[in-house]
């Protein structure tokens, strides 16, 4: 998308400055500003080189659903204004390239499109995106990885071949392999190189009973010498090998709430089930692949009613058997936007977030398992909230219920 630094925009900008975020002109109060947006998500490892085109996105929400364009400040002087005109809530893509190196804040601010006055605030000053511009002529070890990824619950039993994910950045583009050391005194190093940022995976299988501590570095594939730290020794992952217990499969069917297992609430209509590619497009179209890419085996949705403060109100609740966990997992990253919340504390599952972004509804997404749930709810009140939080979490206990 284009971007202009005319005069036109620094004016913008200069009367943005000038009126400050909680200024609005009286004739149009009943324009409100749109919120304050986080600060805008950059390239992998926060970093680029000078001259290349970075990308940039950002998105926030205006209270009337009023389309919005964005100020970037790039703090190097420059700002930027869209001159594409987005609708609340998508998602905008700026591109910026330094010509210097050093360490860049940027920040960026949006303002209803047909009511320029009416702006919000800049992005969080005391948390701005840090961009660094980087000499492409001198290689460096890679970031530190943070600590493998390991199978749900971080156990395993003992003899199984068991997959860890792990990956990292390196500042010039190189590729990088991995150590892992499993705690039981031995250690693997990937044979293939991988490109900056790709995930790499490596199994392991142990042969006894009990506690390991997993932890990874990586090395410039190239330049053997220019090694990482260990992923963080105060946080490694634990992997627990439990005795060996067999539980049944569930099926997605019998873990959807029966009607006013979550109260106040029951099915308002049939269930819809797809178990192939072809029945799974009926239901939603192009939005298919991605779950067919990542080992889908079936799903099944189900809409509930019920009401919040005297409103008639659906919840639609979507479970899909992926397969196995590694195929979870990667279904729940491949629908990430980047925009959501992360629920922790008391969260469905092993990982959950919260899509608010919605102007009238409320997403929350989960995985636990082999399952990835997808539950939304036609309301955008603290109440409606609730209740999916209370759907999401009565599947994830039905999931982990070996009774069930």
């Amino acid at each position: 998308m284009t971007t202009s630094t005319s005069r036109a925009a620094c004016l913008i900008v200069a009367l943005l400055l000038v009126i400050g975020p909680g200024c609005k002109k009286s004739t149009e109060a009943t324009v409100d500003r749109p919120e304050t947006p986080g600060a805008p998500i950059g390239p992998a490892g926060d970093s680029t080189f000078p001259g290349v085109p970075t990308s940039f996105r950002v998105a926030t929400s205006q209270p009337q659903g009023e389309s919005v364009r964005y100020v970037f400040d790039w703090g190097n002087g420059e700002t930027d204004t869209t001159t594409q005109v987005y609708p609340s809530g998508r998602i905008a893509s700026v591109d910026h390239a330094w010509d210097s190196l050093g360490t860049y804040l940027v920040k960026v601010l949006a303002f209803v499109a047909a009511s320029p006055e009416s702006a919000s605030g800049w992005s969080a000053a005391s948390a701005p995106l840090r961009v660094v511009v980087r000499d492409t002529t001198v290689v460096e070890p890679p970031a530190t990885p943070g600590a493998p990824m390991g199978p749900d619950g971080d156990s395993t039993f003992s003899g199984a071949l068991t997959s860890f994910r792990v990956a990292t950045s390196q500042a010039q583009g190189e590729s990088v392999r991995f150590v892992l050391d499993w705690g039981d005194g031995r250690t693997d190093t990937t044979a293939q190189a991988y490109p900056s940022g790709r995930v790499a995976s490596l199994g392991h299988a142990w042969g006894s009973v009990g506690t390991y501590l997993v932890k990874a570095l990586a090395f410039v594939a190239k330049q053997p010498q220019l090694a990482s730290a260990w992923s963080d020794p105060s946080a490694p992952l634990r992997v627990v090998l439990p005795e060996t217990t067999i539980v049944e499969p569930k099926d997605v069917v019998d873990l959807m709430p029966l009607d006013s297992e979550i109260a106040g609430w029951t099915r308002s209509a049939a269930m819809r089930i797809a178990e192939t590619a072809t029945q799974l497009y009926e239901l939603i179209d192009g939005e298919a692949q991605t779950y067919i890419d990542n080992g889908f085996v079936k799903c099944a949705f189900q809409n509930y009613g019920g009401d919040i403060s005297g409103t008639p109100v659906t919840n639609e609740l979507r479970i899909f058997d992926m397969g196995d966990t590694a195929h979870a997992r990667d279904v729940y990253a491949a629908l990430a936007t980047g925009l959501e919340m992360p629920w922790t504390g008391n969260n469905p599952g092993v990982e959950a977030r919260i899509d608010t972004t919605q102007l009238f509804s409320y997403k929350i997404e989960f995985r636990d398992d082999r399952f990835f749930v997808w539950n939304t709810i036609g309301d955008k009140s603290a109440a409606a909230l609730d209740v999916a939080k209370l759907f999401t979490l009565n599947v994830s206990a039905a999931i982990r219920d070996t009774n069930r």
